[in-house]
């Protein structure tokens, strides 16, 4: 092994390259450089954080298939490299962090990570806005996978059929599969005790929370909490049945459901206390909205926080609805126990 001199490269040399290492905010080692290609080293065993953002002349295959010993490619390794259209990925992946391939939007074809054995966790954002990813989305060789965060495959509407949710997961962030159009519907392996599948939803035991939705679900009569960014965009629903179990509609959680018509129903839901910002955000076909019989002490803020606010007057349907699609749709809507 031969040491830098003045942390200089020496020429004559050959250096066996272990990591590309991290960057920090608008910063890495190739960030934005205008590179069009590179070949990885056998021997790399991770790519730091946003290590080629922004680096649109990259294109064709990104071949990681082959470094066997890369455990992990960290937030916005990829970001924004649209000219990227398929990518492989070795079996000793354990980490896909943040933002590593979001706005990805030149890859085509199937996302197969069946083959990532080793993959422990898929960072929020990752594939976000990967809009030509096309088929089904593979997880189901994923055996070590514990953890999917938020809103990871955001926005690739180009998925189709069902994805499997392998019996290892623990922990599933706000939707991963928000704004997936044409995603039918998610499948929860045998031996997960965390989630589980009814009505066509993904549902959290412990809490009894709903994470994703879709067109065709029904929503069961259990439920507490529906989570942020649940059924947003799902444009297809056009009829919900709240349970009088819930006691909170998370943020976004049916943002752009324009198919929902005519009346929504709250009159059940008696133990109701928090509808979050932009929770029915222009769903503008909603005539009205009918809150439970003498139901009061109802405020807006603009603080999810808050334990005060604005008093709203919720007597109104047509009114109601105006204000959750509309005037305050940007709030967050409480009410005192």
């Amino acid at each position: 092994m031969v040491d830098l001199v003045d942390g200089v490269w020496q020429d004559g040399f050959t250096y066996t390259v272990t990591a590309i290492t991290d960057g920090s905010v608008n910063s890495g080692v190739f960030y934005d450089s205008g590179i069009t290609s590179v070949t990885f080293p056998l021997s790399l065993t991770s790519i730091g954080n946003s290590a080629f953002e922004l680096c649109s002349g990259l294109t064709g295959e990104l071949n990681l298939g082959e470094c066997t010993n890369l455990t992990s490619i960290g937030e916005s390794a990829f970001e924004y490299c649209s000219g990227l259209t398929s990518i492989s990925l070795p079996s000793s992946l354990t980490s896909i962090g943040w933002y590593a391939f979001q706005y990805c939007d030149g890859l085509t074809g199937a996302l197969n990570l069946g083959g990532c054995t080793s993959l422990t966790s898929i960072g929020s954002y990752a594939f976000r806005g990967c809009n030509g990813l096309t088929g089904e989305l593979n997880l189901g060789g994923c055996t070590s996978l514990t953890s999917i965060g938020g809103r990871a495959f955001d926005g690739c509407d180009g998925l189709t059929g069902t994805v499997t949710i392998p019996a290892s997961v623990t922990s599933i962030g706000d939707n991963p599969f928000v704004s997936c159009s044409n995603l039918e519907g998610i499948v929860v392996e045998e031996g997960n005790s965390e989630y589980y599948i009814a009505g066509n939803c993904l549902i959290e035991n412990s809490t009894k929370t709903l994470i994703t939705g879709f067109n065709n679900s029904t929503i069961p009569s259990d439920i507490k909490i529906i989570g942020d960014y649940a059924f947003c965009d799902c444009r297809g629903l056009t009829s919900i049945t709240l349970p009088s179990s819930l006691i909170s509609i998370g943020n976004y959680a049916f943002q752009n459901c324009s198919g929902l018509t005519g009346a929504l129903n709250l009159g059940r839901c008696t133990s109701l206390t928090s509808i979050g910002s932009y929770a029915f955000g222009y769903c503008r076909a909603l005539e009205s909205v009918v809150f439970p019989e003498g139901s009061t002490g109802w405020y807006v803020t603009t603080s999810s926080t808050a334990t005060s606010g604005d008093a709203v007057d919720v007597t109104n349907s047509s009114t109601n609805a105006s204000n959750l699609t509309g005037q305050y749709r940007t709030y967050y809507w409480k009410r005192n126990a």
